[in-house]
């Protein structure tokens, strides 16, 4: 009890001070106030001091504050300049993130950005080259191979040859696959210089008619069909076929598309035509709806006209006679009014005489 009167005493007295909030910034004003901190996002424009802390918003992709502070202003963003790339945008809460471009990573001992590392024929991508670490390379072992330089692919498998029907023509090696040959399919090589049926050495290794020559014992043996070749200018002679086919294809395109296009406009012709009709029919139908409707409401308004007017006519006679029985009587109240007083003088003036 005596606490709480002495308490009451100090305040009404002004001598008892207020117990001070722990203040964040751990300043405070000339007025004693605890300075306010400025949260991510904005930055100090005015320090604290005479005044409380003055705050602005940053601008977003230019300027940024990342912490709670009662005197750090907005800073500037970094900009991702010559072989760096923007890997985080800059908000007006966070700095811009930059990391080395594609196919560069960041050398942890020289600080720059250095191309990636290509693996050579024999070796394989183990770990592909990222912004922070380089390419990681393998040999290429355990039927594996790989016959370029990349800094994409990895190790490829040998090419196994199917057991009795393939021949291995040759191993695989780290920077060639295995080459496999089936005897049982034909072999092609392309010549390597233009064919001439009418040269001599043509004919003579392939003779141009299917005749038979006699054997050793003068027997003939079966003829052999040789092989057919086609003429250089056989290709030639197919463009103008090919032409006149497309042309035909167009020709026939164009006219379906004429024919269709007709069908559809006498299709919108007739549609027209029958709308057009639906309209006048409509029409006709509307104008003697109306026609019947208007005269027979004409005819009703007529004839309650006529008879709200003869109900004016009798309503203004009766008013009349009303008005001349007013006057009437008005005429006749007066006349009484008169004879009362022309009585009252005279019986006033026998008075006097008497």
């Amino acid at each position: 009890v005596c606490a709480r009167v002495c308490a009451r005493v100090c305040a009404c007295m002004g001598v008892c001070r207020a117990v001070q909030v722990p203040c964040e910034s751990g300043q405070y004003t000339k007025g004693g106030e605890c300075c306010e901190v400025c949260p991510p996002g904005e930055g100090v424009v005015r320090r604290c001091g005479a005044n409380q802390t003055v705050c602005a918003q940053c601008l977003d992709s230019e300027t940024y504050s990342e912490t709670y502070s009662h005197t750090d202003t907005c800073i500037p963003c970094t900009m991702c300049t010559g072989l760096m790339r923007m890997q985080t945008p800059c908000t007006d809460s966070n700095n811009a993130i930059c990391v080395c471009d594609y196919n560069y990573y960041l050398n942890e001992v020289s600080g720059r950005c250095e191309p990636c590392t290509v693996c050579p024929a024999g070796q394989g991508v183990l770990a592909h080259c990222e912004h922070n670490h380089d390419t990681v390379c393998e040999e290429c072992i355990d039927d594996t191979y790989s016959d370029r330089d990349s800094s994409l692919d990895p190790c490829l498998p040998c090419t196994i040859c199917d057991e009795g029907i393939e021949v291995e023509l040759s191993a695989c090696t780290p920077v060639s696959d295995s080459f496999c040959h089936n005897p049982l399919l034909p072999s092609y090589t392309s010549p390597t210089f233009p064919l001439d049926l009418s040269s001599p050495s043509f004919t003579d290794i392939f003779p141009p008619d299917s005749s038979s020559s006699p054997s050793p014992g003068g027997e003939s043996t079966t003829a052999q069909t040789s092989p057919h070749f086609i003429r250089p200018g056989f290709n030639e002679n197919l463009i103008p076929i090919y032409c006149s086919i497309l042309a035909a294809v167009v020709v026939g395109l164009v006219a379906y598309i004429v024919f269709k296009s007709r069908e559809i406009g006498y299709e919108h012709i007739s549609s027209y035509h029958t709308d057009r009709r639906i309209y006048h029919t409509d029409r006709s139908s509307y104008h003697t709806d109306k026609s019947n409707t208007d005269r027979s409401s004409y005819h009703t308004d007529r004839s309650s006209y006529h008879t709200e007017r003869s109900s004016y006519h009798t309503d203004r006679s009766s008013y009349h006679t009303d008005r001349s029985s007013y006057h009437t009587d008005r005429t006749r109240d007066k006349a009484g009014r008169m004879i009362h007083v022309c009585r009252q003088w005279v019986s006033g003036w026998r008075r006097e005489r008497e």
